[in-house]
C-alpha cells in the first residue's frame, strides 16, 4: 500500500482568504505524487470550485478529496479528525498531513497522526500565526502537546543510520 500524504485545500495549496496558489504547497503535492498518493482535504470550498482550481494549476495526481460533510461537525479541530478517519477508511495509508492551522495541527499529533504545520507567511491567517497579538493563542497549544509527547517518551534519540 503506497503512503499518503494529506494537504489541506485552503491553507497548504491556495491562499486562506483569496484563490491565489501556495508555491511551496504546490511543490509538496508534486513531490508526493511522484512518490506515494496525495490526498487534499478540504474545509469550506465546494467541490466544483475545488476541481476548478486543481484543473488551473494543473493538478491531477491526488488520489482523494475529502470534502465536509453536512453532518460533520462545526469545530474545525473534530471536523478534521473526521476527515482523516474518513481518509483512512478508503484504504489509505496516511503517513503525514500537511495542516496550516496550530490548533489542528495540535490535536492530530495528540490523536498520533504525523503533522506538519505548515504556514505560509504571505497567506497564512492572522491568528494562525505565533506573534498574534489576539485573545486566542492555538500556537501554545501545540507548543503544550509538543511538550507532553516528548515527555511520554522516555527515549534517547537513536542513530536513524550507522557509519560504516
Amino acid at each position: 500500500m503506497a503512503s499518503t500524504i494529506a494537504i489541506v485545500f485552503e491553507g497548504g495549496l491556495k491562499g486562506e482568504v483569496h484563490d491565489s496558489p501556495i508555491k511551496a504547497g504546490i511543490l509538496l503535492y508534486r513531490g508526493v505524487a511522484l512518490i506515494g498518493r496525495v490526498a487534499i482535504l478540504v474545509d469550506r470550498t465546494p467541490m466544483e470550485k475545488v476541481e476548478h482550481w486543481l484543473n488551473i494549476q494543473n493538478l491531477h495526481d491526488h488520489s482523494w478529496i475529502i470534502l465536509p460533510r453536512a453532518s460533520d461537525p462545526i469545530d474545525s479541530v473534530e471536523r478534521r479528525l473526521l476527515q482523516v478517519a474518513r481518509l483512512r477508511s478508503e484504504g489509505a495509508a496516511v503517513e503525514l498531513v500537511l495542516e496550516p492551522n496550530p490548533a489542528i495541527a495540535a490535536a492530530l499529533q495528540g490523536s498520533g497522526i504525523a503533522t506538519a504545520l505548515f504556514m505560509h507567511p504571505a497567506t497564512a491567517r492572522p491568528e494562525y500565526r505565533p506573534d498574534y497579538e489576539g485573545h486566542t493563542r492555538p500556537w501554545a497549544t501545540l507548543e503544550a502537546e509538543i511538550d507532553r509527547q516528548l515527555l511520554m517518551t522516555d527515549v534517547e534519540p537513536t542513530t536513524v543510520a550507522r557509519i560504516i
